[in-house]
């Protein structure tokens, strides 16, 4: 094995077993990006701080210029003559080097700044870098425009993660899954992944990454749980043509569907049963073993629904309930998931 692959294994092994001595330091690395900037009088004024911000920001992104990196998240420390320590930390959502864009970010946090007796020095450091290469921008391209839709959207997410938090402020992430509530999850934008990412990559993903087609329309918004609603159909397999929703009837003109969804059987617990699988139905939805057909309608008054049916008929359902049998736990149901507009 050492002659494989190294000292390295054998040493971790014997670490993790006990055999080997693994002392842990409580310092924490020196960031490899980092200025300082010490004062022979200390400075005690708003303008001041901001002026040393500015000088070090500048020293500071032409350090990153000459490595091709940028800044995704920068702490900001000020040494005071008590011997007390001021911090300000901020995050980006991709690799920055903007002096200008960073003190934006930096003087919304100069009013939480204690200078005390004075302050006499200033450290800037940079703890996570990604790589920033300079990119083309190509005209009339699909390339261009993500490219620069997200340089322009970039600054104002800094602005409101800093703000309002860098948890309240997500974006959505597909995710493996064909449900509409599943199909994408909501994440915060600051998120680290923990992996080198290109300079170009998104903050948003790019529409061909969703679950669903881009030909198929998808509402902005979706009830969670979906409504329950009262639907009448000519033909069991067919759209229908009137629903009740909220005691307010609404007649169908137009109608678009059905787009069917399949169940995801292994996220479902199930047994065997006469008459079909007993599933367990989760995130508060209903049944979501069941077969869903989506149709997109829109009533007399030009509204636009998003509305299912969950699970099919069976041949001999009707004749089973017209003689008094009790109907089947995964009998068809209408919901209503979303509107449009």
């Amino acid at each position: 094995l050492v002659t494989r692959f190294g000292e390295t294994l054998i040493r971790r092994v014997d670490q993790a077993l006990g055999r080997a001595a693994e002392p842990i330091s409580p310092k924490t690395p020196a960031s490899r990006y980092r200025v300082r900037l010490a004062f022979a009088e200390p400075i005690s004024t708003a303008e001041a701080i901001e002026a040393a911000t500015k000088n070090r920001l500048q020293a500071l992104c032409a350090d990153l210029e000459q490595d091709s990196r940028g800044a995704r998240r920068l702490e900001l420390l000020f040494f005071r003559t008590d011997g007390d320590v001021a911090r300000i930390a901020i995050g980006t959502s991709r690799p920055v080097r903007d002096p200008g864009h960073l003190l934006r970010l930096f003087r919304e946090h100069f009013d939480s700044v204690d200078p005390g007796f004075g302050i006499d020095v200033v450290i800037l450091c940079a703890s996570l870098t990604e790589r920033l290469m300079p990119g083309q921008i190509e005209l009339a391209s699909e390339a261009g425009l993500a490219l620069t839709n997200e340089s322009d959207i970039a600054p104002l997410i800094d602005r409101l993660a800093n703000r309002l938090g860098v948890d309240n402020v997500v974006r959505l992430q597909p995710r493996e899954s064909h449900l509409p509530e599943r199909a994408v999850a909501a994440v915060p934008v600051l998120r680290d992944s923990g992996k080198e990412k290109p300079s170009s990559s998104s903050v948003w993903p790019s529409p061909s990454s969703g679950a669903s087609p881009a030909s198929r329309p998808r509402p902005l918004s979706l009830f969670h749980p979906p409504q329950p609603i009262e639907a009448m159909a000519p033909v069991p397999d067919d759209p229908p043509v009137l629903f009740r929703w909220r005691r307010r009837v609404h007649r169908i003109v137009r109608a678009e569907g059905p787009e069917r969804f399949g169940p995801e059987w292994w996220r479902e617990s199930f047994g065997g049963g006469e008459g079909g699988s007993a599933f367990t139905p989760v995130d508060g939805m209903p049944n979501s073993a069941l077969t869903r057909d989506y149709y997109c309608v829109e009533d007399s008054e030009g509204v636009r629904f998003w509305l299912y049916r969950n699970g099919v008929y069976r041949p001999n359902q009707q004749a089973d309930q017209q003689a008094g049998q009790p109907a089947n736990k995964t009998s068809p149901r209408w919901y209503l998931h979303g509107l449009f507009g």
